[in-house]
């Protein structure tokens, strides 16, 4: 897949033509990571059709319509909501 995916330089910033929610690096652990470096970590664990489900949605997201939450008391469920909302591509 080198030649199709690269070397993950930019490769989901090309497929969506969209910003990630922000293009500073994430830090973990006192160590910076670009979403490309994310991507290029994580791409071999993940079969061809789940990166192309990934690259999919980034390129469909929508901002037409935000995930809001209100008087949450289970914070457990602001994360299944996010993760939905992500998978959905909404923002």
């Amino acid at each position: 897949m080198e030649d199709e995916w690269g070397d993950g330089e930019d490769i989901v910033l090309r497929a969506s033509n969209r910003r990630f929610y922000s293009e500073e690096p994430i830090v973990v652990g006192g160590d910076s990571y670009t979403a490309e470096d994310i991507w290029r970590m994580l791409g071999g664990l993940l079969t061809e059709s789940r990166q192309n489900r990934i690259l999919e949605v980034c390129r469909n997201r929508s901002e037409k319509l935000v995930t809001v939450l209100e008087n949450i008391y289970d914070r457990g469920n602001i994360s299944a909501v996010m993760r939905t909302a992500e998978a959905f591509g909404f923002y």
